[in-house]
């Protein structure tokens, strides 16, 4: 499966709604879209380009957990708890996208309870992914 499934599982009003709480947003290559430890503001949903998805080991080295494209989201992770940014994010390419507060992004998911639960099997995916990855 496909993490830009999450997309396609919104029904069209849940989309258009998320698209109204959202504004448009563009990062050139090499800009930093979320910073590990940042502030948790927003959720992006990539519409074109690609993202490094990558954390720091504990002896400073960056390991890179997953690349994403288009259709994907970013944030979920904080988009749920409010907490701090746990991976930083870098555009590889000029990234395009969907930017939508934090506090808009938890409303429409208490709202729209089908795409809660979709981003929940993403959530879980990446999980189990993170995990094969770990074990080999």
């Amino acid at each position: 499966m496909s993490d830009e499934e999450f997309l396609h599982t919104l029904t069209p009003t849940e989309s258009d709604t998320l698209e109204d709480m959202g504004e448009p947003g563009t990062y050139p290559a090499g800009a930093v879209v979320f910073e590990r430890g940042g502030t948790a503001d927003c959720v992006l949903v990539v519409r074109s380009g690609r993202v490094r998805v990558a954390a720091r080991r504990g002896d400073g080295a960056d390991v890179v957990l997953a690349e994403r494209g288009p259709g994907e989201l970013l944030g979920d992770l904080s988009g749920i708890d409010g907490q701090p940014r746990s991976a930083s994010v870098t555009a590889l390419e000029e990234v395009r996208g969907l930017v939508v507060p934090l506090r808009a992004f938890r409303e429409f998911l208490m709202d729209n309870p089908r795409a809660a639960i979709s981003l929940l099997e993403l959530i879980s995916r990446r999980l189990r992914e993170a995990e094969a990855r770990q074990t080999g």
